[in-house]
């Protein structure tokens, strides 16, 4: 997208860019990525209209990166659906994570079918779940719900494939609920957003 709500910080980089501590928050996130499986194939980044994303992966100390363009700005859903187009071996686990997420959770079972997760009082504001029905931003509190934050983690990479593919919506959760009915769920203390101002300063002040 073109991650307006986080102005004047994205005026002239990618939201994944913005930097925390002085590391972007793409760094952060493959970092994890590593900490919790090391034996990692491939990195696809889905950039945007910026080349900075990819200018870092050139320069970084990983040479597993691919960048890709989404091309129009479809969605979520269609953006992971271009990443997962451009991965070379679709036949094994997939994780997505998306790209405003700083997640320092360690031991986190990678490559397995699980959602992460968190407890949250603003439903409103959140695609929500309560295990086996997803809720895009309702209107009211769910009962047994919590908030998904932007990792995602297939057992299996080519249905996923299928998954996002398929389904033509603009969220996330059409192609999660395609996929399986049957995640794992995962909680998390340890996730950073960087959505917004607001929220981004509050990261700054809680990620060391």
């Amino acid at each position: 997208g073109e991650a307006t709500r986080l102005k004047p910080l994205t005026s002239n980089c990618s939201k994944a860019m913005v930097r925390v501590h002085g590391k972007p928050t793409i760094e952060y996130i493959i970092e994890s990525i590593y900490k919790n499986t090391p034996d990692v194939g491939e990195i696809v980044i889905v950039d945007g209209k910026h080349n900075d994303i990819r200018d870092w992966a050139a320069k970084s100390k990983w040479d597993n990166i691919t960048c890709v363009k989404q091309g129009s700005l479809d969605g979520p859903r269609d953006a992971i659906r271009v990443g997962i187009n451009e991965i070379q071996n679709a036949d094994r686990p997939l994780v997505v994570w998306l790209g405003d997420a700083i997640i320092l959770e360690e031991d986190l079972p990678l490559g397995t079918d699980f959602l992460l997760t968190k407890e949250v009082y603003d439903h409103f504001a959140w695609c929500m779940w309560d295990g086996n029905k997803f809720y895009n931003k309702p209107n009211e509190t769910v009962e047994n719900a919590v908030a998904l934050v932007g990792l995602y983690s297939f057992a299996n990479g080519l249905q996923a494939e299928d998954a996002f593919s398929y389904t033509q919506g603009y969220d996330i959760s059409d192609a999660l609920e395609l996929y399986s009915k049957n995640y794992d769920r995962i909680n998390t203390l340890q996730w950073y957003d960087i959505g917004d101002i607001s929220t981004y300063h509050k990261t700054c002040a809680l990620v060391f």
